[in-house]
């Protein structure tokens, strides 16, 4: 890429939206997110990585490794998003295109990466697609989000029986 020359491949990234048996939904902000946004914990995939690899170095390198965890399956949300135009410049790529896995928390301390998150939070299921949505996600995302947490439920209701 030439300098100043916009790229135009996005960068494969993963997800893991984390929820735990309360069906609570584990949220992060990272450096430069407004007081109010949150996302999940995700990260740019490496040359040789599948998914499921980046998925587990992802929230081993922001969680800590004693954090365990379930991988209950890939999530229908998929989203496709471009960075601004000095991250574009920075990083060589016009955005990322994010995969995402459902994730459900077993046990163990989370130990946040603080160079990586800035805050944590658990989010109840009532309050997600209202901190999405004000997190700057797109309403027709936001459904589809929602109707894939549904099926999950569905999916995997022995794993969040109490």
């Amino acid at each position: 890429m030439k300098p100043g020359e916009v790229p135009q491949a996005y960068r494969a990234s993963v997800a893991a939206i984390i929820v735990n048996k309360n069906k609570e939904f584990f949220l992060v902000q990272q450096p430069g997110f407004k007081s109010d946004e949150w996302d999940f914990v995700k990260g740019g995939m490496i040359q040789g990585e599948d998914e499921e690899d980046t998925l587990k170095r992802e929230v081993e390198e922001e969680l800590g490794g004693d954090f365990k965890y379930k991988t209950l399956r890939e999530s229908v949300w998929k989203i496709i998003y471009p960075w601004p135009l000095e991250h574009q410049l920075k990083k060589g790529f016009r955005g990322q295109a994010r995969v995402s896995f459902w994730i459900l928390y077993k046990e163990g301390d989370i130990k946040v990466e603080e160079k990586e998150l800035t805050a944590t939070k658990w989010f109840k299921s009532e309050d997600i697609e209202r901190v999405l949505v004000e997190s700057g996600a797109k309403a027709q995302e936001v459904k589809i989000f929602l109707e894939d947490w549904k099926m999950i439920l569905q999916e995997f209701a022995k794993d969040f029986e109490n």
